[in-house]
């Protein structure tokens, strides 16, 4: 399972992939480091995890990040910081994967558990669908948003923060 990727996860789920034959690198000018592999796809009339691909992209993308640490730590990854502990067990727990299992071993059966889990769990927390469409802008390239810049105010008061400097 070494070659198991985000590419390879996503294309399965949307394509039968057949290997057709490879091509020596010395073939290309300028000569790469690697062979090339040509494959075929045949695309699945109904994808294997019939949900939105900005989903099951933003799912697979984020636990295959540490592909090779182990899932407790990688799915957690898809919840925000007070959530991730109680959400990791929640999703884990109705999935039936182990806590300590790797994304490299987990079969298209397991990625879609996972995705159809992640899925309810946003229908569920509306808040959590906020946090969702925030991560999947940066994980398709998006720029981070930032507040405007202006002068430093206290978050509680909104008192300009050098002017209660002055006048203390």
């Amino acid at each position: 399972h070494k070659e198991r990727s985000r590419l390879s996860i996503c294309c399965q789920n949307w394509a039968n992939v057949k290997y057709l034959f490879q091509i020596a690198g010395g073939a290309f000018s300028p000569k790469p480091a690697v062979d090339v592999g040509v494959v075929m796809f045949q695309p699945l009339v109904k994808p294997y995890i019939d949900l939105p691909f900005p989903i099951v992209n933003h799912v697979i993308s984020t636990v295959m990040h540490g592909k090779k640490k182990r899932l407790g730590r990688t799915v957690a990854q898809l919840f925000p910081e007070g959530l991730k502990k109680p959400l990791t067990m929640k999703l884990l727990r109705v999935c039936r994967l182990p806590h300590d299992a790797r994304p490299l071993d987990l079969k298209m059966s397991d990625w879609g558990l996972i995705c159809r889990t992640y899925a309810a769990l946003l229908s569920e927390n509306p808040s959590l669908a906020v946090y969702h469409k925030a991560k999947v802008r940066l994980s398709l390239g998006a720029e981070p948003e930032f507040p405007e810049a202006g002068e430093p105010k206290y978050v509680e008061t909104g008192e300009p923060y050098l002017e209660s400097i002055h006048t203390r």
